[in-house]
């Protein structure tokens, strides 16, 4: 049997993956000692980490120590992180789940900050891997008569220097990404063939699982109400006349159930613990109280600072490493938004005629579906990024966009293929935007090592 080329790229984004996981040195990433923090607990105390704050007594509100490690500490002392990242468990905030998994994991090593941080970082290599594997996996749905653009698109994706950074530290956004791309898969191969995932159990579970990652999972609520209703539409007109039971409402009912009750069985405990421990159902209300009377919001009505959030999310989104504070030479992000303008009108350009009235193949009415839902998916997630800049902290960074992994690998990706006009045409043009990713990333990793690295 051969090898799925899906598994190739995942492979290659593994071993990627693994080779950053062991050049950025230890609690150089993002909020890192947090997530290490929260981890620790789970594993010396066998509880779940959870943050109180103080807004009885003090109106601005002060974060509670419900546990504090002196060895992550000294760790962190160790590699010259600022005290202020340690002294607080702030990411106890968030759901358990990954944490749990990295503890489960590091059971055979002492519960100690290195061994401990490590595993999480592995883990996060092995969610990148599965998360490029499922955007290969999704495109394949959409258009699974061009296999080449489902490689191509995962191939930009897992080669993409912000992406593997991501997934070579400990954090819970390398759960969360997996979640967001397997569940565009999950939609996409529901909407193809009915009788998968008949009554979207898989669809909810997956929404469950993203509850227990990382609450920005939840912006896929918007795009999954639209899959409910695809579903129910479909389902409605392949029944036989006569035979109509179910109204399109009633339809749309019995699948939002299924995937409810799936939701429900995977997350409900965890919605059920929030209620009793921060009376909130998601548990995070006093936490983003908390960010957003202490810490600055984005003003997006001031044109220069509308500029630098812009800039800084671009920039992000291809390569910032470090605590947001190690940068890519700047040629690197010029080239890159050239490159990312000059394939998104490529793909402008194709959709503009692949839509039109005067093609001569026109689209069916599943492209239709997955672009209205990729589009709303897109949209409710950058209403969620702007949201939280605007009123909660000022964090213009891209990772907190990449639920969006699918639908930007095919904005770079769909016009480049399939307007070139011979296959030897597409191969020599397909390369070319992967070598200089390619060599991005590995200008990435020398700016690393050459920041923290020996000498």
């Amino acid at each position: 049997m051969p090898i799925s080329k899906g598994l190739l790229v995942a492979t290659f984004s593994l071993l990627l993956n693994i080779v950053w996981v062991f050049c950025i040195p230890p609690l150089n990433a993002p909020d890192e000692t947090a997530h290490l923090m929260a981890v620790m607990e789970v594993r010396k105390f066998g509880r779940l980490p959870q943050v109180h704050y103080t807004f009885e007594t003090n109106p601005k509100g002060e974060p509670v120590e419900s546990y504090f490690d002196p060895g992550i500490v000294e760790y962190a002392r160790k590699y010259g992180i600022p005290m202020g990242c340690c002294m607080v468990p702030y990411e106890s905030m968030q759901p358990p789940l990954y944490y749990v998994g990295v503890a489960f994991l590091s059971l055979p090593f002492p519960p100690d900050p290195q061994p401990l941080l490590y595993v999480g970082r592995l883990l996060s290599a092995v969610l990148g891997a599965a998360t490029a594997y499922f955007i290969w996996a999704g495109v394949r749905q959409i258009a699974p008569e061009t296999r080449g653009l489902a490689l191509f698109s995962a191939g930009l994706i897992a080669i993409l220097p912000q992406f593997t950074a991501n997934s070579a530290a400990l954090t819970n956004d390398t759960l969360v990404n997996l979640v967001g791309s397997a569940s565009f898969y999950v939609w996409f191969r529901g909407l193809r063939e009915p009788q998968f995932d008949p009554y979207l159990f898989k669809a909810g579970a997956l929404i469950g699982l993203g509850f227990l990652a990382k609450l920005t999972a939840l912006s896929l609520l918007l795009p999954f109400i639209l899959v409910i209703f695809f579903r129910a539409k479909d389902s409605l007109a392949r029944q036989p006349v006569g035979k109509q039971r179910l109204s399109l409402l009633g339809r749309a009912t019995l699948f939002g159930l299924g995937a409810l009750l799936a939701f429900l069985l995977i997350a409900g405990w965890s919605i059920l613990r929030n209620a009793f421990e921060y009376r909130d159902w998601t548990g995070s209300a006093n936490a983003l109280k908390w960010m957003s009377l202490n810490f600055s919001h984005a003003n997006l009505l001031d044109a220069q600072l509308l500029a630098n959030f812009l800039v800084a999310t671009f920039n992000s989104t291809i390569g910032v490493f470090g605590w947001t504070d190690v940068f890519l030479p700047q040629a690197a992000y010029v080239l890159a938004l050239l490159e990312v303008i000059s394939l998104t009108c490529l793909t402008v350009v194709y959709l503009r005629r692949y839509f039109s009235r005067s093609n001569s193949r026109p689209p069916n009415n599943y492209s239709r579906l997955i672009l209205l839902i990729l589009v709303t998916a897109t949209i409710a997630v950058v209403i969620a990024y702007l949201q939280f800049n605007l009123s909660v902290n000022l964090q213009p960074q891209g990772r907190y966009l990449f639920l969006l992994l699918l639908p930007f690998s095919l904005l770079l990706s769909v016009g480049i293929y399939k307007l070139s006009t011979t296959t030897r045409h597409r191969r020599v043009l397909l390369v070319l935007p992967l070598l200089w990713l390619g060599l991005t990333n590995l200008i990435g990793l020398y700016t690393v090592l050459g920041k923290w690295g020996p000498g």
